[in-house]
Formats: structure tokens, C-alpha cells, sequence
């Protein structure tokens, strides 16, 4: 029994910790209002540019569920089923981008400060002092993300009863993708520990999930390649909220016979594979990360390079 006390002490002793790493950032966070200002122009103006590549590009037939233009393969309704597509991707990559390049960028930007060795004698670790600045950065992001946004979903007729009735579902794949964009943020973070010049991974790392999460385009359309970039929770998760917000319940993607990826010929074979992505691919990602954050710390002490941090 004391032992199992002395656990839940020490996780509730870390998490304080991550709270007050949260609210500081926050607090430094909010001191700079034009840097959310911009922030709230680019979510704007990738709106701006979605919408004219809607009405300048269609995607190929079979690309799109039939359910999301409503079984009217007429160009018009192509052309609306593809924007809301669009947009939805913009809503949640306006959420994760920032806390992704916030975090990566954190432990160099706390050196530069000066402050990184006073949070290190004062027993805030490498981790906590990542995810205190990926969630500052999400909280401020989902908030100008969702106010930015919401005006179009109205607009474009997305907000409705079934959406309402669905919130409980978007929330669960939502703390899913988050926790899974949390564990890739401190992995890719972990590499400065290491490399003082990390250049354009961050950039490489969150251009590859756009692109398999179908923020530009829809990657149904790529055939059995889909499956692989299916496994990843923020991709499965994303079309599965697409589905929600456009039709309204989940639908099958796909043709398994023209395309040839029958894990998704159904409604059920589709549920049963997002379950599958979101569960393992979690799980994957927070047992690397942590191996990494412990093997890269420990690899940093060796050669010196923590005693910067």
C-alpha cells in the first residue's frame, strides 16, 4: 500500500509540476499578442487559399467518400465537399502546428533566456519543461484555431445536430491525436539535447503529417498507400472527424476492388482500423519518446552537452 501511495504522490507531484510550467509559458505567452495575431492571419490566409483551391481543383472521382458531396457528382457539390475537406484539415493542423514548433524550438529558446539551468536545479526535468510548453502552446492555439474557424463551419452548413450529438466522440480522437502530437513533439525536441543545430527536421516532421493527414489533398485517392498512412493516429482521426463534421456519422472509404484497401470497405472495417491506428500508434509513440528523452539525456551528460541545459 505504500508503495502504490508513494506512486500516486509522485504523479501528482509531476503533474503540479507540468501545471506550473503550463501556466508560467502561458503567462509569457500572452505578453506577446501580435506573435497570436499572426498566428490567427495564417490561419486566415490558409483559409483563403483552401477555398481557391477548391474552386481551381477537383479531386479525382473515388478520391471523396460519395457521402461527403451527397451522392451529386455534379461540380458544385464536388467543389463544397472538397472545401469543407479542406477546411477541417486547416482547423486542426491551426491547433497542432504551433505546440509542435514551440516545443522542438523550447530548450534552445530556454538557454538563450538563461533560464534553463534555474529549472534544472530547481528539479524541473527535461520533460516537463517540453510538455509545459507544448501545452501552453495548444491552449492558445485550439482557442484562436476554433475562433478563427467556427464562423466558416457555420457558414458551410457543418454545424448541426448530428455534429452536436457526436462532440463526445471528436473529444476521445481529439486527446488521442493530442497525446500522439505531445509524444512526437518531445521526440523531435529530444534530438537538440544531442544536435545544438537540428535546421529543418521540425519542418520535415509536421510538413510529412499535412501531408499524410490529407490537408492538402485527399489520400484516399492513393490507392494501397492509404493504409500506411492511415496507421497514423492523427490521419485516421482527422478523416474520422471529417466524417462527422461533413456527413455526420462515420462512413466506409473506398472501393476495396478499384483501390484496393478492403480494411475500409465498411463502416465497421473502418471503426475497427481508426481503433486500432489510434490505440497502437499512441502507445508507439509514447514509448519512444520516452526512451528517447532518457537515452538522449543520458547520452547529453556523457559528452557534457547537458551542462548547457
Amino acid at each position: 500500500m505504500t508503495g502504490i501511495r508513494n506512486f500516486f504522490v509522485g504523479i501528482r507531484s509531476y503533474l503540479r509540476k507540468v501545471t506550473q510550467m503550463t501556466v508560467r509559458n502561458l503567462q509569457y505567452d500572452f505578453k506577446y499578442k501580435f506573435k497570436m495575431l499572426l498566428n490567427s492571419l495564417y490561419t486566415m490566409i490558409n483559409l483563403a487559399l483552401f477555398t481557391v483551391i477548391a474552386k481551381v481543383v477537383q479531386p479525382k472521382m473515388g478520391a471523396l467518400p460519395p457521402e461527403y458531396y451527397q451522392f451529386d457528382v455534379s461540380s458544385g457539390s464536388i467543389e463544397l465537399a472538397f472545401m469543407k475537406f479542406l477546411f477541417i484539415g486547416t482547423y486542426f493542423w491551426a491547433i497542432f502546428t504551433h505546440p509542435f514548433e514551440d516545443t522542438v524550438q523550447c530548450l534552445p529558446e530556454e538557454t538563450q533566456k538563461g533560464t534553463i539551468g534555474m529549472l534544472l536545479t530547481n528539479g524541473i526535468d527535461i520533460p516537463v519543461i517540453l510538455m509545459g510548453r507544448f501545452w501552453a502552446s495548444f491552449i492558445i492555439s485550439f482557442i484562436l484555431a476554433t475562433i478563427v474557424v467556427t464562423p466558416f463551419f457555420f457558414l458551410l452548413g457543418m454545424v448541426t445536430v448530428d455534429l452536436l450529438l457526436a462532440i463526445p466522440w471528436i473529444l476521445v480522437v481529439m486527446a488521442s491525436m493530442t497525446l500522439f502530437m505531445l509524444c512526437v513533439s518531445l521526440w523531435v525536441a529530444s534530438f537538440s539535447l544531442l544536435f545544438k543545430k537540428t535546421g529543418v527536421l521540425s519542418n520535415v516532421f509536421i510538413y510529412g503529417l499535412k501531408v499524410a493527414t490529407g490537408m492538402y489533398f485527399p489520400i484516399f485517392g492513393l490507392g494501397r498507400s492509404t493504409l500506411i498512412l492511415e496507421s497514423i493516429p492523427v490521419a485516421s482521426g482527422i478523416d474520422f472527424i471529417r466524417d462527422l463534421f461533413i456527413v455526420g456519422y462515420p462512413v466506409a472509404h473506398g472501393n476495396p476492388v478499384a483501390i484496393g484497401f478492403g480494411w475500409q470497405e465498411t463502416v465497421v472495417h473502418w471503426l475497427e482500423f481508426l481503433v486500432q491506428s489510434q490505440v497502437i500508434g499512441v502507445i508507439a509513440l509514447i514509448v519512444i519518446s520516452i526512451l528517447c528523452i532518457k537515452l538522449f539525456v543520458k547520452k547529453a551528460k556523457l559528452i557534457g552537452s547537458i551542462e548547457t541545459y
